[in-house]
């Protein structure tokens, strides 16, 4: 694990940065904004690069963990574990109790972490009613949740 990574809220400086590294990810982007963006979480090497991003969007009493991305040279290094680590906590903090997920690449990566694979239909309606949910992630994804 790499002790030169910090791991912060996302600032309004970083949020083009942020974006743009989702972007390149082919993750969704439409519907961001400022306010959605405060909950995502930013992963930097001390003084230098963007190292990933983690994302949540609250729902009530229940998340959508979105936009886990590591950048390659970062890559196999624990920082997506601890990237997810930090935005449990930081759900937790704001009392949510489960997290829900809906993913095309990291169906291997989130079991190891304690998500379940669900059916997309058993995600509660707050979290069925997000745009993520409705319109951005295909009905093929994996549909994933955690309790907290």
């Amino acid at each position: 694990m790499r002790d030169d990574i910090e791991i912060f809220p996302c600032l309004p400086e970083n949020e083009t940065e942020v974006v743009n590294i989702l972007s390149d990810a082919n993750l969704p982007t439409e519907d961001l904004s400022s306010k959605m963006l405060k909950n995502f979480l930013v992963a930097r090497k001390k003084g230098g690069a963007t190292a990933g991003i983690i994302g949540l969007e609250p729902c009530g009493r229940s998340g959508l963990l979105r936009s886990l991305v590591v950048l390659p040279p970062f890559r196999g290094s624990g920082l997506g574990k601890r990237l997810v680590s930090g935005l449990e906590s930081h759900a937790r903090r704001m009392g949510i109790e489960t997290l829900f997920l809906l993913t095309m690449t990291a169906a291997d990566f989130f079991p190891g972490l304690g998500y379940q694979v669900i059916r997309r239909g058993q995600a509660p309606e707050a979290i069925a009613d997000t745009t993520e949910f409705k319109s951005l992630c295909p009905q093929s994804a994996v549909c994933m949740s955690k309790s907290l």
